[in-house]
């Protein structure tokens, strides 16, 4: 069987969704730095992060600013002072709520 010419696929940098090149992304950092990542369940969705991550590490990794969110752990919110000791595991559930200003 011959293959399609028309989808050969050469030259062709195949589209992924978002949360796939954020999945990807992730797999190569952890890979680079040798280690395999943990899976978590971020704000209702399953995040693949690098391991040994306090909530203060997740934020930072994610790109966000502590002190405009709120974070839950497993269901208990977490105290700004404990988000460098408070330590999250593979199956855990993190729930990240942004601040927001304004009104209608």
């Amino acid at each position: 069987m011959e293959p399609d010419p028309g989808s050969s696929g050469v030259g062709k940098a195949k589209k992924l969704k978002a949360s796939q090149a954020v999945s990807f992304r992730i797999r190569l950092f952890c890979h680079l730095k040798g280690k395999t990542g943990m899976v978590i369940t971020l704000n209702g969705e399953t995040r693949q992060v690098p391991d040994d991550l306090s909530i203060e590490a997740l934020l930072e990794y994610l790109k966000i600013q502590p002190a405009r969110v709120a974070v839950e752990l497993n269901m208990e919110i977490v105290k700004k002072a404990s988000y460098a000791s408070a330590q999250v595991k593979s199956g855990d559930s993190v729930e990240i709520v942004s601040f927001m200003s304004g009104g209608a």
